[in-house]
């Protein structure tokens, strides 16, 4: 069995606010992009295995896919077995929710197997329970997401072709929401108000103009690399870029195949010039 986990970018992003347990709560609309993840899943196997061929993931217990696995088999009674096999594309510390999107397709595709046992909201249960992003993508479609995450709404957004930029830091998210200033925040009743007005129209919300992310100024703070990343997708042809999530990746939206196209070969030449660890994708919106 061969699955597809796609990669996320947070059109904006707020916190809220900061709870007694420490975690901080979120308003974020989230989309997934093409760019993804391949993972095969071989059953009857030796117990629950993982395979990866980065050498920056771990292939041992603490993967988020093999987290994934035994909370399924634990929480269903279930004695199964499965060998993971993940074939990497999204790059790890970069904010697309590479491993969370990994920890839900597990989830989902467990559950399929085995007839489904657990419900929707169990799923989401576990789901919370290995990271704040894999509610998004156990949900399957654009969502605002708040809470911790786990409070998803479902969005329809206007597709954009995207252009990413992966700058080569890995960005640790806890020590981002660490150096956080909340006063540094800024208010989103007024995207929520433009929101609801969307829905009404029932036209997809056009996210130009509203692109936010208050995580960016601490991690660019120690991750100068963003400003760089922003400014060369600024020159490749579009002034609609942010930072996803904790960072470090950034990335450009351009309106049609042909102007993104454009951007994607200025970037590449660019990288050769005097960023070679760069990894740059052409993707759009899902």
């Amino acid at each position: 069995m061969i699955i597809k986990s796609y990669a996320k970018v947070n059109l904006f992003l707020y916190v809220t606010g900061k709870k007694g347990d420490g975690y901080h709560t979120l308003f974020s609309l989230m989309s997934e992009i093409g760019l993804c993840d391949e993972i095969e899943l071989k059953f009857n196997r030796n117990g629950i295995s993982v395979f990866c061929d980065s050498p920056d993931i771990p292939s041992d217990h603490t993967n988020l896919a093999y987290i994934a696995a035994d909370m399924f088999y634990k929480k269903t009674s279930i004695t199964g077995e499965v060998e993971i096999i993940l074939k990497k594309k999204i790059p790890s510390g970069a904010g697309l929710g590479g491993g969370s999107g990994n920890a839900a397709s597990i989830l989902k595709e467990l559950n399929s197997y085995y007839d489904n046992p657990l419900s929707f909201e169990e799923l989401i249960g576990l789901g919370l329970r290995i990271g704040a992003d894999v509610p998004f993508f156990l949900f399957g479609c654009s969502a605002i997401a708040e809470g911790v995450g786990e409070k998803l709404s479902k969005c329809s957004v206007k597709k954009y072709y995207v252009v990413l930029i992966y700058p080569g830091v890995s960005v640790s998210t806890g020590t981002i929401f660490k150096k956080l200033n909340l006063t540094l925040t800024k208010c989103s009743k007024k995207i929520k108000e433009l929101l609801l007005w969307e829905k009404k129209q029932k036209i997809p919300f056009d996210v130009k103009n509203h692109l936010w992310n208050d995580l960016e100024i601490v991690t660019t703070d120690i991750c100068p690399e963003i400003d760089e990343a922003k400014g060369a997708l600024i020159k490749s042809g579009t002034d609609d870029v942010l930072m996803t999530g904790s960072g470090s990746a950034v990335f450009g939206l351009f309106d049609n195949e042909k102007t993104a196209n454009e951007g994607f070969e200025f970037l590449n030449k660019f990288k050769l010039k005097s960023h070679k660890n760069w990894q740059i994708f052409l993707t759009k919106l899902k």
